[in-house]
């Protein structure tokens, strides 16, 4: 376990194996913890993995106000300068592929692959009441209420269905935070700049993927596909949004078999 200050903030992050780098960037609401499926396995198959807590979760910082997705990405970007890793594979989920894909834009001198998982382009504007609503409580002071609420979501009870230790620990790191970092990152995806218009910009092989039961995602790996020029799109049977963590061998055999075809 180890921190960096990067941007005004302390950045968690942990480091396992040997290889070419990836990162790994985890969804709102939840930390690095929910990629501890995939380490053994990459770092069996003889990759350097970093996984971070991205600012305002898990162990890393949460300043008051709200993020960009642009600096979730300048985050990253430092991260992989400071630790000298050239140019990554980066691999996100939900927020964490809206990061990735504006890191992919941003500095695209710096990426070698790209995995999109259950993530838009797009503002989260699905989520937009929801999110408002929950912001408030927040500010009232009720962040525990405030992430039961949000982890009523289907997709995140499924998540919690999988995994329902690695839920609990998340819910209770919640409980004793200041909730700076939930109504931060909120911000950051329900007023990102959409990206769709600059999707043929992404000039890295990629792979786009969600699961069969999150059909609000489907759109976007056909919308990949056709728009950024070495895409290529999977659907992952009877799996929902949080798929590394519903099907981690399934997962684990696509991320690994897109990657070794990345040279």
């Amino acid at each position: 376990m180890s921190y960096l200050e990067i941007n005004g903030i302390d950045l968690w992050y942990e480091r396992a194996g040997q290889g070419r780098p990836v990162i790994f960037l985890h969804a709102f609401a939840v930390s690095g913890a929910m990629w501890f499926g995939q380490v053994s396995a990459l770092t069996a198959a003889g990759w350097d993995v970093v996984w971070i807590d991205q600012r305002g979760h898990g162990k890393s910082s949460a300043p008051s106000g709200a993020y960009t997705v642009s600096q979730m990405a300048a985050d990253v970007h430092q991260l992989v300068e400071r630790l000298k890793l050239g140019r990554v594979c980066l691999v996100g989920l939900s927020m964490g592929g809206r990061v990735a894909m504006r890191f992919a834009l941003d500095y695209p001198d710096e990426i070698a692959a790209l995995v999109l998982v259950s993530s838009k382009s797009e503002p989260a504007l699905e989520a937009k009441d929801d999110l408002e609503d929950l912001i408030k409580k927040v500010e009232q002071g009720q962040i525990a209420w405030a992430i039961e609420e949000w982890y009523k979501r289907p997709s995140y009870h499924r998540l919690a269905a999988a995994a329902p230790d690695l839920v609990a620990r998340l819910k209770a790191e919640w409980r004793e935070k200041s909730g700076n970092g939930f109504v931060g990152a909120a911000r950051a995806i329900i007023e990102m700049d959409p990206m769709t218009n600059r999707l043929s910009e992404i000039k890295a092989p990629t792979l786009a993927l969600a699961g069969e039961l999150d059909p609000l995602c489907h759109p976007y790996v056909a919308l990949y596909e056709r728009s950024i020029p070495r895409c290529q799109g999977n659907i992952a049977q009877a799996s929902g949004h949080f798929v590394n963590v519903e099907q981690p061998d399934r997962f684990n055999n696509l991320l690994l078999a897109f990657l070794s075809q990345t040279g």
